[in-house]
């Protein structure tokens, strides 16, 4: 679930920065939350 969140998270971020001229207009593709291969990296990483 907290995996699912952070992707809707990151994809309204990016579409928000489109619709406000601050990133190019490009289709998204799909977000992926996983665990980093190295620990120290955190908690989730995206894809």
């Amino acid at each position: 679930m907290l995996k699912q969140e952070l992707a809707r998270c990151l994809q309204q971020a990016v579409l928000k920065a489109q619709q406000e001229g601050a990133l190019a207009s490009a289709a998204l593709p799909e977000v992926l939350i996983e665990h980093p291969q190295n620990p120290e990296h955190g908690d989730f990483a995206s894809g």
